[in-house]
């Protein structure tokens, strides 16, 4: 394939930035020759991606040299000098800008061993702003009004060198093996020894459903998702990574996803909810929910399967961070979701049963705050069941077909009995855990229903990520090793993703501002004609007749 000139245009508008702000984290003072800029490489490789060619050193090198037309060469200074007497860059200049990437930003113990604390900071900081954040800005919209909800999820990527080991039997192995290995894998395949390895074992969901492990990184994704009750979800907006992070495989993943939570936060884009699944929501309080909260963030999470049963609070029934009445039966404690691909019974009797146990859940008249607080009221006094203890309720409830209770006894009355609200407040480390899972709809009930099923946005937009047929980041695309170099290839491939997911809801509902530099329309297209030695001469003599002639005209 032969890139045109259209297709130049978006991969140098997504990568100017970027390539900027690369160069100057690669080159901090003025010692030394220039060298290659960045500009060169992240154009080459947002081509090659978007070629379904993958992005090691020598296919975006062809992609540079041979695929791209020799006028566009020029202008991204793939060739330089004059017409009579000019150079075409080489492989080796493309590895050795790689090598001094790795050398000037790679920030983890095996990578940068003699580098200090200020310095890794220092270097995280640049490959998070210089290479994530500036290669996805150029790709994003400004969203609708009032639209600010996200959806967080992570995905595997493999390391392009070998594994250490025989990958391990699942995710309590590998953390083990991790800590024992240190984890210096052997240099794989290429020029020479390319240093230790930054990858690890990990565990990940396979196309089955199943735990797949496997040796290399994760990356983590935040991506906008609709609002719920939007009807028209798939027109209003597209929906893009805005953010993301590429930690090795196994890495405790909150403090990487409250980093780019905060990137995003301090854009001064708000974020009203965030859906999670069980990866998050299974993590402690203290790390994750009280986190959210201080950031004035809702989560919507599902349950874990630790997360079944009732627990005790002061006499009340706790299942599902929800509260409820002492006398809810105990057949309620336990209803796991349903496999994936349950059958219509399965799901009908888990709804069901769901809704049984709601009608004994209690009331959130304040709901928990970061600083742990919350208060609840007695579902007699709500409405949803009748209780002898709360007058009237028991001959309203048995006409209108909802639970009637009987209270416990005098004596072991909690206090939720015996008042119209309770406060509570998280003191213990088992509280804490009982409420990580807290939320504004009661897990499993049809709002949360609606709510949740938004994370499906961000599955489809891992799924184009990593579908041959799209951006095709899959294992074998590049031949990098190191966070630094990891991250930019990971970065580039999400900002080919988004910019195809941007063109793709533009050309299907016509939304979108057309002036857009990713959103202009492709010119007519009529082939390409092989050149001779003669021909290019007259396109390398046209080139530097059109920049003397561009050169003049500023001059004047």
């Amino acid at each position: 394939m032969t890139i045109t000139t259209n297709q130049y245009g978006r991969a140098r508008y997504i990568a100017e930035d970027a390539s900027e702000l690369l160069r100057a984290a690669i080159r901090p003072d003025a010692r030394g020759g220039p060298g290659l800029h960045p500009r060169i490489l992240l154009t080459g490789m947002l081509l090659t991606l978007d070629d379904k060619s993958g992005a090691t050193v020598s296919s975006i090198h062809e992609t540079l040299t041979v695929k791209l037309p020799r006028n566009l060469q020029w202008d991204l200074g793939v060739l330089t000098g004059t017409p009579e007497k000019h150079r075409k860059i080489t492989v080796n200049q493309l590895y050795k800008l790689t090598q001094r990437i790795s050398a000037q930003l790679d920030y983890t113990e095996r990578r940068a061993p003699d580098a200090d604390e200020a310095t890794r900071a220092a270097r995280r900081g640049a490959v998070a702003v210089a290479v994530a954040t500036a290669l996805l800005a150029p790709t994003l919209i400004p969203r609708p009004e009032g639209h600010r909800d996200y959806a967080l999820d992570g995905t595997g990527i493999w390391a392009a060198e070998r594994a250490p080991e025989t990958l391990p039997e699942d995710c309590e192995k590998a953390v083990e093996v991790n800590a024992a290995l240190g984890l210096s894998a052997a240099p794989g395949k290429g020029k020479g020894d390319k240093g230790a390895s930054d990858a690890a074992y990990g565990g990940k969901t396979s196309k089955s459903g199943k735990l797949e492990m496997f040796f290399g990184y994760d990356c983590e994704a935040l991506v906008t998702v609709p609002n719920p009750r939007d009807r028209d979800a798939d027109r209003t907006e597209p929906h893009l990574v805005t953010e993301l992070v590429v930690p090795p495989a196994s890495t405790h993943i909150t403090e990487p996803c409250l980093g780019i939570i905060d990137r995003v936060l301090a854009t001064g884009a708000p974020i009203g909810r965030l859906l999670v699944d069980r990866h998050y929501s299974y993590k402690k309080f203290d790390q994750w929910l009280s986190q959210l909260l201080a950031r004035g963030i809702t989560q919507v999470a599902d349950a874990h399967a630790n997360d079944q049963g009732f627990r005790d609070w002061d006499g009340m029934r706790v299942a599902a961070a929800n509260f409820h009445c002492p006398s809810t039966p105990d057949h309620l404690g336990v209803i796991p979701s349903p496999a994936p691909k349950a059958d219509a019974d399965t799901v009908r009797t888990t709804r069901e049963r769901l809704d049984e146990r709601r009608g004994y859940a209690m009331q959130y008249v304040e709901r928990l705050n970061a600083d742990g607080r919350m208060r609840v009221r007695c579902p007699a006094r709500n409405g949803t069941l009748g209780c002898p203890l709360v007058a009237g309720t028991v001959p309203a409830a048995t006409a209108a077909g909802l639970p009637v209770v009987t209270p416990p006894n005098e004596k072991d009355r909690p206090k939720v009995c015996c008042q119209d609200t309770v406060t509570l407040r998280l003191l213990t480390d088992e509280q804490k855990s009982t409420m990580k899972l807290a939320q504004t709809h009661y897990w499993g009930g049809p709002e949360w229903r609606r709510d949740y099923a938004r994370r499906t946005y961000v599955e489809s937009w891992f799924g184009v990520l990593k579908s041959k047929t799209a951006t095709g980041l899959t294992r074998g695309t590049h031949q990098f090793r190191g966070l630094a170099l990891v991250s930019l290839v990971v970065a580039c491939a999400a900002a080919t993703t988004n910019k195809r997911m941007l063109r793709e809801w533009h050309d299907q509902t016509g939304l979108g501002d057309p002036t857009h530099p990713l959103l202009q329309p492709d010119q007519e297209f009529y082939g390409f004609a092989e050149l001779d030695a003669d021909g290019a001469a007259a396109v390398d003599r046209e080139y530097a007749d059109a920049q003397a002639a561009s050169k003049a005209q500023e001059a004047a």
